[in-house]
């Protein structure tokens, strides 16, 4: 095993002794790989002889070396500012974004109980539809007050920033065959949201955690938002009807007839402008087409890619043709 883990064990620990000047720290459970990520490394692993906040499960998060150090602080100061709220969200306990020690930037976190909301064997589309109104009915004006105390401005999560990234992504690499797409996002491009909600931006059956019928933990907070409902509805459903098909080939779910079950349900607690939700629709496929072709892991899944350009070419009338 530990050769499979390339020595981070060893690594991991001579760090926090020497991050906590605490030789006499060490393992009561072993750095184990965790499924589930695609971007980033988890393990689980427990200490002993550590403080109190350190002494229960927890999860080191890796990221690829090519992540840069800011991706890794912003994840960490939403999680604790999402936290402090009173959200069952990781907290995490320290940040590293050197890395000469274990190849990759990485968070040191809690480990949320409970068992993924995927696993529930009924009305896991009323769940996934209950948790998301539950989240986007939480006042935001703490939040943002929170991380404004840490640095963290609201230009850094806004739409428009991410729409101006999409540009400059599609001009350095030359992906001409974006532009039409792009100039339709870009023309139709709805006004600021007039009462904004914490939005997730990847809020799917896999990144929560349930205990019983409550909601015990929401993992994976890079997508975070303080926008629109609709936008965090639209990338719900399209993570789980056009990202999780090919994803999960071997799960016995209609996933089309799931997303349609979990987007009526959340109609009828807290309705939204259907064409604002397809615009943000179209708004992901875009980005997902993009994010695939920079290389993402499951994003660049050739199914992937053709399912967010033919729901694109539904909401927008546009085709994206796909270069081979």
């Amino acid at each position: 095993m530990d050769e499979v883990l390339g020595g981070i064990p060893e690594k991991l620990l001579a760090y926090l002794r020497k991050e906590f000047q605490d030789p006499g720290l060490a393992y009561s459970a072993r750095p184990s790989p965790i499924t589930g990520g695609y971007e980033t490394s988890i393990y689980g692993f427990q200490l002993t002889g550590a403080t109190e906040e350190l002494s229960g499960p927890l999860i080191l998060r890796l990221y690829s070396e090519k992540t840069p150090p800011s991706q890794c602080l912003f994840e960490a100061s939403v999680q604790n500012a999402v936290t402090d709220e009173g959200y069952p969200a990781p907290r995490v306990h320290l940040t590293c974004t050197d890395t000469v020690f274990l190849g990759g930037v990485f968070m040191v976190m809690e480990r949320m109980p409970g068992v993924p909301m995927l696993e529930m064997k009924e009305n896991l589309p009323e769940a996934l539809a209950e948790a998301h109104v539950s989240l986007h009915r939480i006042d935001p004006n703490p939040l943002v007050r929170k991380l404004e105390s840490m640095g963290i401005t609201s230009p850094t999560y806004s739409r428009d920033r991410t729409l101006s990234r999409v540009r400059r992504l599609i001009d350095d690499r030359g992906f001409d065959w974006l532009d039409g797409g792009f100039r339709w996002l870009w023309d139709n491009i709805l006004p600021d949201p007039v009462d904004p909600v914490i939005c997730h931006g990847d809020f799917h059956p896999l990144n929560i955690l349930m205990e019983g019928d409550r909601v015990s933990g929401v993992l994976d907070w890079p997508g975070f938002r303080v926008w629109d409902a609709a936008y965090d509805v639209a990338c719900t459903k399209v993570i789980c009807a056009q990202a999780a098909p090919p994803l999960l080939p071997d799960l016995d779910v209609d996933f089309h007839e799931f997303t349609d079950r979990y987007f009526n349900l959340y109609q009828l607690k807290n309705p939204l402008a259907s064409e604002n939700v397809e615009y943000y629709e179209a708004h992901r496929c875009f980005w997902g087409i993009l994010e695939g072709r920079r290389g993402h892991m499951a994003l660049s899944h050739p199914r992937i890619q053709t399912n967010f350009s033919d729901r694109f070419e539904e909401v927008t009338g546009i085709e994206i043709e796909l270069p081979s």
